[in-house]
């Protein structure tokens, strides 16, 4: 399935670093702009494998120009017009990603 690109930070990162650096890792992307916070989700259940923070950024990013790092993972990275978007993501990206394109900020 489809996702946005994201991960965790390591140690020594800020938020904004980590964005970068998991742009490049997941989806090739080697310009970015990172603008607005758009959400921080915290639900417990949102993970089944852990109880994660997932924290939404907006970014402007160019094509992707290279690979991602995780051929195993990621089988394909992509930017799509807002008409393209696939109708189900996974790791509960579409009601997240549903509410920053409608403009609302969240914090839950």
């Amino acid at each position: 399935m489809w996702a946005l690109p994201g991960g965790t930070v390591e140690w020594g990162e800020t938020l904004r670093q980590t964005a970068v650096r998991e742009l490049l890792e997941e989806a090739g992307v080697t310009e970015v702009k990172l603008s607005e916070l758009r959400g921080v989700y915290s639900r417990p259940d949102r993970d089944p494998r852990f109880h994660a923070i997932t924290v939404l950024v907006e970014a402007t990013v160019a094509e992707p120009s290279q690979a991602p790092y995780n051929p195993a993972e990621i089988l394909e990275a992509r930017l799509f017009d807002p008409h393209e978007i696939p109708q189900e993501l996974s790791h509960g990206n579409q009601d997240m990603l549903q509410q920053a394109l409608q403009g609302s900020n969240i914090w839950e």
